[in-house]
């Protein structure tokens, strides 16, 4: 046998074996919901499975053949997952070109139709986003493997196990997205304690002296300029994320070289995310240290990367120099904390240089300067890591954090038992309705109020769309600003004939104008926001209550504003002649600002744009993927009232088995009083 006979005979059975695999997809029951599909099915259950044995039998016999033949065939090396990935990709840009706008040079649609048209793109692309993002998650869509690793009471693991179970075997998709979110949130039990403060004020050595060991390079010039997280792990390491690389497993001798401004100046090498891993057990317990830039330093990059991550800090620690004044900068880190959600604390560094008089002297001052300036106290407490004194830095960690540490997690066990118990109760009205919807054995009319609902939710997911594309707009008018920011500057300054107020000035006028900006995003984002609360308000009047329309994320967290590099070294003078006229004075003005400053006013505006879309982007991702989690419970009971095909009587029996599998656990008796007791000792030791 010659290689062409090798050739045709491969080609050949490659042939069969496509012809095999259609013919069961003709024969499969999966696509009978098809608006296109291409066949009636007529036949029974048992024709599948029998046709599914013989294409195993012809199969075998075509591997034998080749085996015999020596005819290699090439193994598979594109994975399924990104094949069909692929395809999801390629829909989603087919939707896009189903936009309105795209449509005209067919001719104009009525506005009800395109408006109607847009709202079904934007649900369409939703659902095929979840698709998309269930398909990348990998072992991490196993909800049933993660369900049995994790450390929670037994009745709680045992409903999650069976939540897992019925929403699989049922097919109840719209109610997968609340399940992994809770499944997420039950793994993630960390409480996550940021520290931060000017440069030098000792960050990294409080958290070094906590840890018990030297993690956190430490120096005498600015030392970190990136975030660093500290988090528990069996087995020390460091990992390193890049933006365009892939990550990189190091040690802690090795870390300065990515977090410190000596080792990667300005983050010339674009990393990411930095994680500790340590076996330590205050961090087994749940607890992660994060180490943050410092602020006020030069390397106004690293004054973002804090001011980014101050929302996201379930305690903020804010550390200060107990021998120095706290700055305004220092209140408004703290009045930013609170403001965002997270707890605030205040420790002064560098006790050990006071007496106990004037330690006591101390605190109570910023206790009272604290709430003099915010309206509200803010808990203050004095600390060192040096000599003797050291030890109060450890006390401050046993009594002031360790409690609300432990006391977070108490409420966390409560909130999520109350949202697995909302699940429990969602799954069953989604199988109960399936069940009603099948013993009608024909489909279910339509009622005009479940029309509506379903239009409600298609209204909202268009309207984020809408609001999201607004806000792009709103924001790539940043840059535009230049002149205006400029012009505005210079009357100022010639109004008040005060040249060295340059640099405040310009601050003052540039925050004004981003600040506007940011407001007008934050108004779109709301109404928005707006929309899909009123769209499950419209939902809980048909089915009766559902998710809290107020869980929807709220805007927060909106990057902030550094101003303080700007205009360093402005050198302005007032024209010979602005004696005259205020207009020759802004004239003159303006044209040294524009010569000195506006490359640099240009890169701030540009900077601020490329984070305020970023967060943009995150905002409407989160709102849409909780809306789709809270439409969740409805668009189940939909789809069980709209049934297109009788249910057999072995299926009714599974959904009545399963029914009374989830009536039986209940957490409502449990709910007050969730606690570690327990345990479910499947998932690995506490």
């Amino acid at each position: 046998m010659n290689e062409n006979h090798k050739r045709h005979i491969e080609v050949a059975y490659r042939r069969i074996d496509e012809l095999l695999r259609e013919a069961g997809g003709t024969l499969s029951d999966a696509d009978k919901d098809s608006p296109f599909c291409r066949t009636a099915l007529d036949t029974a259950p048992v024709q599948h499975r029998v046709i599914a044995d013989y294409t195993r039998r012809i199969r075998a016999l075509m591997l034998d053949a080749l085996a015999r033949f020596e005819i290699s065939v090439e193994t598979p090396h594109i994975p399924a997952s990104r094949s069909a990935l692929i395809n999801l990709m390629a829909a989603e840009i087919d939707i896009e070109e189903l936009d309105p706008k795209h449509l005209l040079g067919y001719g104009a649609l009525p506005p009800e139709e395109a408006k109607l048209l847009a709202e079904t793109n934007a649900e369409i692309t939703a659902v095929l986003g979840q698709m998309s993002a269930f398909l990348g998650a990998g072992a991490e869509a196993n909800l049933e493997s993660r369900v049995s690793k994790l450390v929670v009471p037994v009745k709680m693991a045992d409903l999650l196990h069976a939540l897992a179970r019925v929403i699989t075997a049922h097919g109840l998709v719209t109610l997968r997205p609340s399940l992994e979110r809770l499944v997420g949130e039950t793994e993630s039990a960390s409480f996550e304690i940021a520290v931060f403060g000017r440069v030098s004020s000792g960050k990294s050595s409080l958290l070094n002296r906590v840890l018990g060991r030297t993690v956190l390079p430490i120096g005498v010039t600015p030392v970190t300029a990136l975030v660093t997280r500290v988090a528990y792990g069996p087995e020390e390491r460091v990992t390193v994320r890049f933006a365009t690389e892939r990550p990189v497993e190091t040690s802690i001798a090795d870390l300065p070289n990515y977090v410190t401004e000596q080792g990667n100046p300005s983050n010339s090498k674009q990393v990411t995310s930095v994680l500790i891993e340590l076996p330590d057990a205050r961090l087994r317990e749940g607890v992660t240290f994060v180490d943050t830039p410092g602020l006020g330093s030069l390397a106004s990059s690293g004054a973002s990367e804090t001011m980014a991550y101050l929302p996201r800090a379930d305690l903020g620690v804010l550390l200060s120099d107990a021998t120095a004044p706290l700055t305004p900068e220092d209140v408004a880190i703290v009045e930013r904390l609170t403001r965002s959600g997270s707890k605030a604390t205040v420790v002064l560094s560098k006790a050990d240089l006071l007496t106990p008089e004037e330690r006591s002297s101390v605190r109570a001052y910023v206790t009272r300067h604290l709430s003099a300036e915010l309206g509200y106290e803010v808990p203050v407490h004095l600390v060192s890591v040096v000599g003797s004194t050291a030890a109060m830095a450890d006390e401050w960690f046993e009594t002031e954090i360790r409690p609300l540490f432990f006391g977070h997690r108490e409420l966390k066990a409560q909130s999520l038992g109350r949202k697995a118990e909302v699940l429990r109760s969602n799954v069953a009205g989604a199988l109960r309705a399936r069940a009603e919807g099948g013993r009608l054995k024909a489909e279910a009319k339509r009622s005009d109020d479940t029309d509506s609902v379903e239009e409600a939710f298609r209204h909202a997911l268009g309207t984020a769309d809408g609001a999201f594309e607004k806000c792009q707009d709103l924001i790539h008018e940043l840059p535009r600003m230049t002149d205006a920011i400029l012009s505005e500057t210079a009357g100022r300054l010639a109004r008040s004939r005060r040249p060295d107020d340059a640099a405040i000035t310009l601050e003052a006028v540039t925050r004004e104008c981003i600040q506007g900006t940011d407001e007008r995003v934050v108004s779109v984002v709301e109404g928005a926001r707006a929309a899909m609360a009123e769209a499950l308000a419209t939902a809980a009047k048909r089915f009766g209550p559902g998710p809290e329309p107020a869980g929807l994320p709220a805007p927060r967290g909106l990057p902030v504003f550094d101003g303080t590099a700007l205009g360093r070294g402005l050198a302005l003078r007032l024209p010979r002649l602005g004696i005259l006229s205020a207009g020759i004075r802004k004239a003159g003005l303006l044209s040294q600002m524009r010569i000195q400053v506006k490359a640099d006013l240009d890169g701030v505006l540009y900077f601020h744009q490329h984070r305020l879309e970023k967060w943009c982007q995150g905002m409407f991702l989160d709102l849409k993927r909780e809306f789709q989690a809270k439409t969740g419970p409805f668009r189940a009971q939909i789809d069980g009232m709209h049934i297109r095909r009788p249910i057999s009587p072995d299926e009714l029996d599974k959904i009545e088995t399963d029914l009374r599998a989830l009536s039986g656990l209940r957490l409502v008796a449990d709910l007050e009083g969730v606690s570690t007791s327990g345990e479910n000792t499947s998932g690995p030791p506490a």
